[in-house]
């Protein structure tokens, strides 16, 4: 497995072909998009590809990230993310003072994941007008299913499945800020670590509560392989903890390159379950995203953990003690998210 250096310095290599192949009038956006066609599509930003084309017309070759007198060249862009999932609104100097790092190294990397700004609050991706058009048409149509079959025995919401992925860290730092005369420093506080030790948790539930989760091995990522994996023991799951499900599983995950590979696809066929659409750049659209994550990275505030065993235990606790409404209001907000959506043309929920 390639660790995050390493597989930034290979999308850099794959760019610097593109550019040699194609000549200097090679297209930055017709590159990002080939390599998110592969790898996924949050890989590349089309913005990043831009930006390395621009040094490549310059002469500038060198693929290494630029060391800087007195700082890592390290950067934790999974706690990036995360603190901007706990609460977008966040300013560049308040992410700054969380990752224990200058302001400008937060602003380089927000610009280098493709993160715009809109009304305050930080969203995944500047959205096109297509981008646009595609969330207002499948949410439109996933409504027009909802209200079809609402009040029927085969309810719509009932039968999905959702699930998707998410990076775990042992040692969830609490920081609060202290309230002190103009001129008292404020108590010093331990750094932590740029990237510590975490691992990808990999869950899928539906509106009764858990069905099947699993903890992957420290740094391991998911790949097709393992996702086809993953699909048939959460066919067992769904046999033994729903045995009275009647009607056929609508899964629900987002469109990351393994889930939309075609070994998957045709593992999910063999199933005979359907996959609901879900468009781009969407994890507003994910109940995992805005609802069971926010909540788990809320309650994760603070702990720390020596081991999976740790983590694991903590973990069916949590799951376990989620309010009884809880999953079912997760599900239930798709709707409410769906018409937001149609009615905003397509613009992103931020709340």
């Amino acid at each position: 497995m390639e660790c995050q250096v390493e597989k930034k310095e290979h999308f850099r290599h794959l760019l610097l072909f593109a550019f040699n192949h194609d000549g200097e009038d090679a297209k930055a956006t017709k590159a990002a998009r080939e390599i998110c066609a592969v790898y996924g599509e949050d890989a590349m930003p089309e913005r990043m590809a831009r930006w390395w084309f621009s040094r490549f017309k310059n002469k500038k070759f060198n693929l290494k990230d630029a060391a800087r007198s007195g700082r890592p060249v390290q950067f934790d862009e999974d706690r990036l993310n995360q603190l901007l999932h706990e609460n977008p609104r966040q300013s560049t100097r308040e992410l700054a003072e969380q990752l224990t790092c200058d302001q400008k190294t937060v602003v380089n990397h927000l610009h280098l994941m493709g993160k715009v700004q809109k009304l305050g609050a930080w969203v995944p991706h500047a959205l096109s007008q297509n981008n646009r058009l595609q969330r207002s048409m499948i949410a439109a149509g996933l409504l027009a299913r909802h209200r079809a079959t609402h009040g029927h025995k085969q309810r719509f919401l009932y039968r999905i499945v959702t699930g998707d992925e998410k990076w775990c860290v042992y040692i969830n730092m609490k920081q609060r800020k202290e309230l002190l005369r103009p001129k008292k420093q404020a108590t010093p506080r331990a750094k932590q670590e740029l990237n510590p030790w975490k691992t990808m948790l990999c869950v899928w539930w539906d509106w009764e509560g858990i069905i099947h989760y699993e903890i992957l091995a420290n740094n391991e990522m998911v790949n097709a392989d393992l996702y086809v994996q993953q699909m048939h023991r959460l066919n067992e799951a769904i046999h033994q903890k729903r045995p009275d499900r009647r009607y056929g599983v609508l899964l629900q995950h987002y469109n990351a390159r393994p889930h939309i590979a075609n070994m998957t696809k045709a593992a999910i066929q063999t199933l005979n379950w359907e996959v609901l659409p879900h468009p781009p750049y969407s994890p507003d659209l994910a109940p995992s995203d805005f609802h069971l994550f926010r909540s788990l990275s809320n309650n994760l505030r603070g702990i720390s953990f020596s081991n999976d065993v740790e983590l694991r235990t903590w973990l069916d606790e949590f799951f376990e003690s989620r309010p009884g409404d809880f999953y079912r209001r997760g599900i239930e907000k798709l709707v409410e998210r769906w018409e937001e959506v149609v009615n905003n043309n397509g613009e992103y929920i931020i709340h």
